[in-house]
């Protein structure tokens, strides 16, 4: 729900409205890629990082999302583009 909002409203930056239109139109793909990228991610990092201190966690939990999010947006738009050829 939120991204078809995102996906309606009048942005005024060009830039701004290009990136929240894409990632608005990738979004089902994304969270089904989450997925795969949540079941590849978080067992690699817990096996590099198995003693983290308490003040590490906030910062452990910023990269993981943000690399669950990259990792999906790209396979997203992989198959988005393979669709677009098929």
């Amino acid at each position: 729900m939120f991204f078809i909002a995102v996906f309606r409203t009048d942005w005024k930056n060009k830039g701004l409205k290009s990136v929240s239109a894409t990632v608005s139109l990738l979004s089902l793909d994304m969270f089904l890629f989450s997925r795969i990228s949540d079941s590849s991610v978080y067992p690699l990092t817990q096996a590099l990082m198995p003693d983290m201190q308490s003040w590490l966690i906030l910062l452990y939990y910023v990269a993981i999302v943000a690399t669950v999010f990259l990792l999906s947006f790209i396979a997203a738009v992989i198959k988005d583009g393979a669709q677009r050829f098929i």
